[in-house]
């Protein structure tokens, strides 16, 4: 029996629509209790009810894309695009959120992005989109499964489409590990492996060390940065994905994925707010608040950077090599049992 035939997801056999209808309606029903939080008075239980629920917003998302064949094509296609925009809506409202927790934020951009905020939730209340995704999951759900014609979710055996699909997963996963492996890794000439810094010039004002900041060749790019992250996201994804097939293998790997992700999304969220107070502070050059926190904002990012980069300078595509190994031994043993 070819080892993808045996999932982890329950012993009983399950069609996929009818899995995939239960797991549309509990997270429906996450999605209801989380927005009970998205206009809390607490700043930071509103941020976390923000992030949370656009976090499940992409989880559905990421699950209907990839099992659409199994549902009504009409329906899901429209599900997915609501789902989409109101994912969408709240990805601004998070994105403030992030930069209200920063510790340097002086008070006059604070009433700037409070405001902001209120008129963005605002509308995402008026526009009511959850709502409409519930109906739409309602209707969805009351359609009923026929189990002659799903892929099977546990240990009975698959429809022959399935059996072929399956067995062709273990021939292509090293091309496509290999592939997510040097897409990360072609991004070495566009960020540094050392951090340098230019010298302050002797009586250099606050204002213009703040311009200079913005020239230092250290400084990595802000849409280089949420690329790379996407990158070591979709590895991390994709290992996840496989590892209920071959358990701890490739654990280092994805750890590894996850810590880089991290560290890429704190230094993108430092850079998004670095930008937001340089902004503030050129339309509003009298506010003396700005220079007095920046040397701090500037040493933490400093330190951010090192970190990135001390990971940065190991992940070569050697080591993917050496991390890959494991998993493409095991992909060839699956291809060598079933061929015999």
């Amino acid at each position: 029996m070819n080892s993808f035939e045996v999932t982890r997801v329950g012993r009983a056999s399950v069609p996929v629509g009818r899995a995939i209808q239960l797991y549309l309606l509990a997270q429906f029903q996450k999605l209801a209790d989380i927005a009970t939080g998205l206009d809390h008075e607490d700043e930071a239980t509103a941020a976390e009810a923000v992030h949370d629920f656009r976090v499940t917003c992409q989880q559905m998302r990421s699950v209907l894309n990839s099992f659409s064949a199994y549902l009504p094509r009409k329906p899901i296609i429209r599900l997915i695009r609501d789902i989409r925009k109101l994912q969408k809506s709240l990805g601004e409202a998070r994105d403030i959120h992030i930069l209200l927790s920063q510790e340097e934020l002086v008070l006059g951009l604070r009433q700037e992005l409070e405001a902001k905020v209120q008129e963005l939730m605002a509308k995402h209340a008026e526009k009511a989109s959850d709502k409409t995704i519930s109906s739409q999951i309602a209707r969805i759900c009351q359609r009923d499964v026929d189990p002659e014609d799903e892929l099977k979710l546990g240990g009975e055996p698959l429809s022959k489409k399935g059996v072929v699909l399956l067995r062709r997963l273990d021939a292509i996963i090293p091309a496509v590990l290999y592939a997510q492996a040097a897409a990360i890794t072609a991004y070495k000439p566009f960020l540094p492996t050392n951090r340098q810094e230019w010298p302050a010039a002797a009586g250099e004002t606050a204002a213009a060390g703040i311009t200079r900041f913005w020239t230092e060749p250290y400084w990595p790019s802000a849409d280089v940065m949420h690329r790379l992250r996407l990158e070591f996201k979709q590895l991390r994804h994709t290992l996840m994905m496989l590892s209920n097939y071959w358990g701890e293998i490739g654990d280092d790997l994805t750890r590894s994925c996850n810590e880089m992700q991290d560290t890429l999304g704190y230094l993108n969220d430092r850079r998004v707010f670095a930008t937001a107070m340089f902004n503030y502070w050129r339309q509003n050059p009298a506010d003396t608040s700005v220079p007095a926190v920046w040397p701090q904002l500037r040493e933490s990012q400093a330190d951010a950077v090192d970190a990135f980069l001390k990971s940065w300078r190991q992940l070569d595509f050697n080591w993917f090599q050496e991390q890959l190994q494991p998993l493409v031994s095991w992909c060839a043993d699956q291809v060598s049992y079933d061929n015999c």
